[in-house]
């Protein structure tokens, strides 16, 4: 990953996916065993990681090595997620969750009509 284009992929859909699966950047680096400051530079395209991380961060984010090294597409977020996405920042991760809950019974309970 020479190119900046590339490492700026990278990170994005490590971000991306991290978000997606509801875990802090604090959790993260605890199950990757480095630095919150580490996951932040890499999600910032400051870093990139070693390939045994890049492999953990493949298996602890449930992607794929080439989603996240070739940049192929992930499936499109659906609107709970696009509305998580946007709260990171704002909530803290158990707040983010209980909303979560909150919108999926609601969908739930819209298709049960």
């Amino acid at each position: 990953m020479e190119h900046e284009g590339e490492l700026r992929l990278l990170a994005d859909a490590i971000r991306q996916a991290r978000i997606e699966k509801r875990i802090s950047q604090e959790k993260l680096a605890e199950m990757l065993d480095v630095s919150t400051t580490h996951v932040r530079h890499i999600e910032s395209g400051h870093r990139k990681p070693s390939i045994e991380k890049l492999v953990s961060l493949c298996q602890i984010l449930d992607i794929s090595f080439d989603q996240v090294v070739k940049g192929e597409p992930r499936p499109v977020a659906t609107a709970s997620e696009r509305v998580l996405n946007c709260m990171e920042n704002v909530f803290s991760e158990e707040e983010r969750n209980l909303i979560a809950d909150l919108i999926e019974a609601a969908a739930d309970r819209r298709t049960s009509k």
